[in-house]
């Protein structure tokens, strides 16, 4: 498994039913008892849509309705959306309705150096189990819109999700095993094209979901595109305004009212400056600080900036945010500061920023993206937390680098996270670590304990993700990949 390459771990999936055993067939009953589709769950702290139940207790059991949305801030966002319709036993395959578990001579091919095990195939979904060494893998694929399959790989049905990917023009019998062939696969990224894949309109309330990635050409005609997901939502609200929020919220949150000639109009304009801040970012802020307080050893000062720009259509929008930020200032000594506003990870710097208020106008320059951090100087990681068990290990890193802040060099702080854990006693270990953006999942390979594992993942978790020393998004919490 050793060249197997690192993968970028994108969220995690409701727990989907497993096709186990090595070569097993899968009997599909033709016909049993009405039966209720799992739940599709809640939505993850992104607030993206989740999937509908995927089938009954038999072939004729009826779907489940889709997560439902929760209150804005809560941990488990989610959209609602409908269940599809019973498709299939939970206990004898993955779906029901004239399915069909393939013999492993007909299997497709797997991914280099791994065996196929099974795989399910309907006219709108496959299954794909595969071994590699002594570690299972999984790949499902779902047709939606458009004739495009959503797919997914992942370390077990219920396990962690290692790679997502759209297919164009597929067909169930080999889509699976294309996707369980991409996961290990870095073929050249081509432009970036963005599909539209959900959508919800109504007198109260207007969400758009969609999914932006590069495009990859697998080889044998088979394409696919990444998997970024972005969504608004926006609900109605005083003056004939209306008002919007986008996820997911990268650099904390934000307030968004738009005027538009209607709710959907202002859903449709407002998608694009969700997912790249088109039509907004060159909007010159105005910007008003407030003295939270002053005193001889330090400050506190609020400071809430917003734009306007027209969006075409006639739509206009304001958007606005706040941030706050305090320094503690001691004569002959450089000024400690702290940055932090909603959804927004605290984000600190050690510089001469200078007297009164003027360290805590400097940190709200950068905490706000005013005034651009320029790293000038190597990484310096230090372990701060570790834990061990026979076949897991934690480590937690607190990182320090030189940084120009303008033109006044400054120390900034930055947090690594990872863990590593083994499938079978004397396996190979894998690792996920992160820090900026999502955790990224790879192969370690063997280590002689579980302390020695998390210590040799601390320089490839350097090489596979960026610390991040500016304002950004609280860490995402690590996935254990098994």
């Amino acid at each position: 498994m050793s060249g197997l390459r690192s993968i970028v771990w994108l969220g995690v999936l409701p727990a989907l039913v497993y096709a186990c055993g090595r070569h097993s067939v899968n009997v599909v009953p033709a016909d049993g008892a009405s039966g209720v589709g799992a739940s599709s769950g809640f939505g993850n702290a992104s607030g993206t849509f989740t999937s509908g139940g995927t089938g009954g207790a038999q072939s004729s059991g009826e779907g489940a309705m889709g997560g439902a949305r929760l209150p804005e801030g809560s941990e488990q966002g989610g959209r609602h959306s409908a269940g599809g319709s019973g498709t299939g036993s939970a206990a004898n395959s993955v779906a029901g309705g004239g399915g069909l578990t393939m013999l492993p001579s007909n299997l497709p091919e797997p991914p280099a150096n791994c065996e196929a095990l099974n795989q399910f195939v309907s006219h709108d979904l496959c299954s794909y189990s595969f071994e590699c060494g002594a570690t299972p893998f999984y790949s499902r694929c779902e047709l939606g819109d458009n004739d495009t399959w959503a797919c997914f790989c992942a370390t077990s049905p219920a396990g962690t999700v290692v790679k997502e990917l759209m297919f164009h023009g597929a067909d169930g019998a080999t889509v699976c095993g294309s996707m369980a062939r991409a996961c290990w696969t870095g073929a050249p990224a081509g432009e970036r094209v963005c599909a539209r894949t959900n959508e919800l309109f109504s007198a109260s309330e207007c969400a758009i979901d969609e999914s932006c990635g590069p495009t990859f050409d697998l080889g044998s005609g088979v394409k696919a595109s990444g998997v970024e997901r972005h969504s608004v939502t926006c609900t109605p609200g005083n003056a004939g305004t209306f008002s919007c929020v986008c996820q997911p919220e990268r650099l904390g949150k934000q307030e968004h009212t738009l005027t538009a000639p209607s709710l959907q109009g202002a859903c449709e304009a407002m998608i694009g400056v969700c997912r790249d801040r088109g039509g907004i970012s060159a909007a010159v802020p105005t910007c008003k600080d407030t003295v939270e307080m002053l005193e001889g050893d330090g400050c506190g000062l609020h400071r809430t900036c917003t734009r306007s720009a027209g969006l075409g259509n006639n739509v206009s929008l304001t958007s606005s945010m706040t941030r706050l930020a305090v320094c503690s200032v001691m004569v002959g000594e450089p000024s400690y500061c702290n940055c932090s506003g909603d959804s927004l990870a605290d984000f600190d710097l050690l510089a001469e920023f200078g007297t009164g208020t003027s360290p805590c106008r400097t940190m709200l320059d950068a905490c706000m993206g005013a005034t651009p951090l320029q790293p000038i100087g190597p990484i310096d990681c230090k372990i701060s937390k570790k834990s061990e068990q026979a076949q897991a290990c934690t480590t937690n890193l607190t990182c320090t680098r030189q940084l120009n802040v303008g033109a006044v060099e400054a120390t900034g702080w930055g947090k690594l996270a990872l863990g590593c854990q083994q499938h079978d006693p004397g396996g190979s270990w894998w690792c996920a670590c992160g820090s900026q953006g999502a955790p990224k999942l790879f192969e370690l390979g063997s280590a002689p304990s579980a302390e020695s594992a998390c210590d040799q993942a601390i320089d490839r978790c350097l090489q596979q993700v960026e610390v991040d020393f500016g304002p950004h998004a609280p860490l995402e919490p690590l996935p254990t990949p098994f």
